[in-house]
């Protein structure tokens, strides 16, 4: 039995050093072989599970939506300020034809400040992805395959934005031999309908109109919804032939519950879900990424197409 300890703990040793090696790092131990600086000691990449201490800014949780479950980000609150910056970097890497680097990053508050992504080949710091402003509290999976000639470093630098409320959220970095595969490009919109013997031009889209945008379509689930709130739209009252028309319905009614009142999702023609910013309960993506909603812009059953309520624009 006791040979078999040892070997399982020697095992994990050659796994944990072969992780850092690589670069990979789900931050659950610690930064694994990652090394965080900053420019002033308040504003730093630190480890935390479930919610940031500020509200209306930073993730809830994982990008797994598991609330046990730690992550990065850095915490923006004073005594920390304007530009002061964060930086994380990775483990020296070996020389690559091509590695395609993939992470999670989460952008959620007013006051988000600039994100880049960077290759550090000895002294020589070259940017290979800028993210600026406000992306909603939603975990964005990123890839950008990574080349280079020499030794490299990567390099996660996130900057303070004007204000407490631009907590940045890091997770599961990895690296994977190969180039990233290349995305589908989307479907070119028409520029013009031909019916008969007549050009009807496309419709605009309503959606910069009605103020709002589109974050995008999440899972739902009945015991566990992911907005604690919803009204329920008579369906008979529904144009079926223009369904944006139940989003400019559930803006409004989104809109008057409250300053904080910000996201909602249309699910099944004419449900409207809803939360304030500052509820706990509220997670759009806390069952995963749909790729199925019915229609352009709602939902099907148990799914929402989420938007954000651009309050600017009133």
């Amino acid at each position: 039995m006791k040979l078999v300890l040892t070997l399982m703990g020697i095992l994990s040793v050659l796994i944990l050093r072969s992780c850092a090696a690589s670069g990979d790092c789900d931050f659950q131990q610690d930064f694994c072989a990652w090394v965080a600086e900053s420019s002033n000691k308040h504003f730093q990449w630190r480890r935390i599970k479930s919610t940031t201490p500020s509200v209306n800014t930073g993730p809830i949780n994982d990008r797994n939506g598991n609330k046990s479950a730690y992550y990065l980000y850095t915490e923006s609150s004073k005594p920390s300020k304007l530009g002061d910056t964060a930086t994380l970097t990775s483990p020296e890497l070996p020389k690559t034809s091509g590695t395609c680097l993939t992470f999670y990053y989460n952008a959620n508050g007013k006051d988000i400040g600039e994100m880049v992504v960077a290759m550090k080949v000895g002294a020589k710091v070259t940017s290979l992805e800028k993210s600026i402003g406000d992306k909603g509290n939603v975990w964005h999976k990123e890839v950008l395959t990574v080349k280079s000639n020499e030794k490299y470093q990567i390099v996660f630098i996130s900057t303070r934005g004007n204000g407490f409320a631009c907590d940045s959220g890091l997770d599961d970095v990895s690296f994977t031999e190969g180039s990233c595969p290349i995305p589908k490009k989307p479907k070119e919109k028409p520029t013009a309908v031909v019916t008969g013997n007549v050009v009807v031009p496309p419709k605009p889209d309503p959606l910069p109109v009605y103020g709002v945008t589109k974050i995008g379509c999440f899972k739902d689930r009945m015991r566990d919804r992911a907005f604690p709130e919803v009204k329920l739209i008579d369906r008979n009252t529904v144009d079926m032939y223009d369904i944006s028309k139940v989003v400019k319905r559930c803006r409004d009614f989104v809109r008057a519950k409250g300053p904080e009142y910000n996201v909602f999702g249309v699910q099944f023609y004419s449900e409207c879900y809803f939360g304030s910013d500052t509820d706990p309960r509220m997670m759009i993506d806390k069952h995963g990424e749909a790729s199925d909603c019915v229609n352009f812009y709602s939902g099907g059953g148990f799914q929402n197409m989420v938007y954000r309520l651009n309050r600017d624009k009133f």
